[in-house]
């Protein structure tokens, strides 16, 4: 594992930044689905005066972000550890 780190510290720079990006993403993905009307209280904008779906579909280009960054950070430690042997 200490190899890993060694082998390029860009490389372990730009996934950090790609888990970092996830985590971030995620807890919006938690909040969205704990307290829904979390985007009119903190930016003071109402996507949808009705029934809420904007904020569904949010949550869903959320969620879809999450799970392309976490399969980029998979790949990027799977080829990380490759190189690094």
């Amino acid at each position: 594992m200490r190899q890993l780190f060694h082998a390029g510290r860009a490389r372990t720079s730009a996934i950090l930044w790609i888990e970092a990006g996830a985590g971030v993403l995620g807890a919006c993905v938690g909040m969205t689905l704990e307290w829904p009307q979390w985007i009119e209280a903190i930016f003071s904008v109402v996507p949808d005066p009705a029934g809420g779906e904007a904020e569904w579909a949010i949550t869903l280009v959320l969620l879809v972000s999450v799970i392309g960054l976490f399969i980029a950070a998979q790949r990027e430690w799977t080829r990380a550890a490759s190189v690094s042997r």
